[in-house]
């Protein structure tokens, strides 16, 4: 009996006899497919079936007497426009509404009833940047055969998505090829191979995707182990690449970490420096203290290299001294507050006794001339005050220094305070009759001293 093709209304195309009306068989395997069949036709032989859907995929080839599936298709844009599917030769055609933007295609699906071919590729087991590296393959048709000499396209994205179009290579008689190529760039490297097909196989494409080891560079870094603060240091280097220099010339970002008692570990950005013609390159730089310095210079690598690192440490010697004070806070008029500090330098420790010269200043009073004090064996002090009145005072320390340090001098500031105080009071008798004169009584005192 005659048999007509149905679309719609199921998951999949149905062929309904038209005599009994009774369904013959679907086409295409449910679990690959999403959305439901809203085009079909059958080519002008009757031996295939083109099912069209309004998801994917957009488009399925079958063998009419038996159901097999052929081809499929996803559109690049737009829906499958309802019944507009038909044959021409192997090829289909079909409408295709791309409704953002408001146009209708014509979409051509070639060779989609044309028995499958099917390209098969090995990758290298290894692979380094700017050395040669070599890809295996082979196409085969849908019976397992070859079809002797084919030209391959070739094409290579690199890890930042730019695609090169690679020399074509044609197989062998037994479908086997190579591929080989020098990539410029480390990383995830994919390569695709694609076969156009002839008039009685449908083409095919395969891709790979090779690990590319980068290259190693090398980066030094030399200069002096001591210096001293207040003067110049010169460090220089080298970043080789494959043992010559960079080129285009490399740009280098350098950072000195500063160790000593004021600072503790703190790492600043210095200006860039380019490479030279050799890959040489130099860093200067002046320490305004003591300490241990810790400089390194660092390159981001390139494509085809890996990003290096280099540090240099320098001992740097300083005769400068710092003085640091504080006052007890809050302190109160009339009441004993205490004054504590000491002497300390960039690198090393301070040895007392030492004696420390003193001046105070009340507001904005005459300065007076305190007497000196003696700091302990850790060169650190500390003293008791009294400023009968309140207001702002100032304390200046001077030392003189050492054989090794020379001195300094610091000023210190402190607010003393009114002394706080508290009101209280009470009635004798909180109950009075009507004429009752009352009795308070209370005190005012100072709330630190009574």
């Amino acid at each position: 009996s005659l048999e007509s093709v149905l679309a719609g209304g199921a998951e999949r195309a149905r062929a309904i006899a038209s005599g009994t009306l009774a369904e013959v068989r679907r086409y295409g395997d449910p679990s690959a497919f999403w959305g439901y069949p809203n085009a079909a036709a059958i080519s002008p032989d009757g031996v295939h079936l083109a099912a069209g859907r309004n998801g994917n995929p957009r488009l399925s080839v079958h063998k009419v007497a038996d159901g097999a599936t052929l081809s499929q298709a996803d559109s690049p844009t737009g829906d499958l426009v309802a019944r507009s599917l038909t044959f021409l030769g192997a090829d289909v055609f079909g409408v295709l509404n791309d409704w953002p933007a408001g146009r209708f295609y014509l979409w051509r699906v070639a060779g989609a009833t044309l028995p499958t071919s099917a390209i098969d590729l090995t990758p290298p087991g290894s692979a380094t940047a700017l050395e040669p590296l070599t890809i295996t393959g082979r196409l085969t048709l849908a019976d397992g055969t070859a079809p002797g000499a084919q030209q391959l396209a070739v094409t290579r994205t690199l890890p930042d998505d730019t695609t090169a179009t690679l020399a074509p290579v044609t197989t062998a008689a037994d479908g086997t090829f190579s591929v080989t190529d020098t990539p410029p760039a480390g990383g995830s490297v994919r390569y695709e191979v694609a076969w156009d097909g002839n008039a009685d196989y449908r083409g095919s494409s395969a891709s790979v995707t090779v690990s590319v080891d980068k290259r190693s560079s090398v980066l030094t870094l030399t200069g002096p182990t001591t210096g001293e603060a207040g003067r110049r240091l010169r460090l220089s280097g080298t970043l080789t690449l494959d043992g010559g220099a960079p080129s285009p010339p490399a740009t280098l970002a350098v950072y000195r970490t500063i160790y000593n008692n004021r600072l503790g570990g703190i790492t600043d950005r210095l200006a860039d420096v380019v490479t030279d013609s050799r890959g040489g390159f130099r860093v200067t730089d002046t320490p305004s203290q003591g300490g241990r310095y810790l400089y390194e210079v660092r390159w981001a690598g390139s494509g085809a290299y890996e990003a290096a690192s280099a540090d240099h440490e320098v001992s740097v010697t300083s005769t400068a001294s710092q003085l640091s004070a504080i006052v007890e806070q809050p302190a109160y008029a009339g009441e004993s507050f205490w004054v504590a500090g000491g002497v300390s330098f960039d690198v090393g420790s301070c040895v007392g006794p030492t004696t420390i010269h003193v001046t105070r200043q009340i507001g904005s009073g005459p300065v007076e001339q305190r007497p000196n004090l003696t700091t302990d064996e850790v060169c650190s002090f500390r003293f008791d005050d009294v400023v009968a009145l309140p207001g702002e005072v100032f304390y200046t320390f001077t030392w003189d220094g050492d054989a090794t340090h020379r001195g300094s001098t610091t000023t210190v500031s402190g607010t003393v305070q009114k002394q706080p105080s508290y009101v209280q009071a009470a009635a004798e008798d909180p109950y009075l009759r009507s004429g009752q004169r009352p009795t308070i009584s209370g005190v005012v005192a100072g709330s630190r001293t009574g």
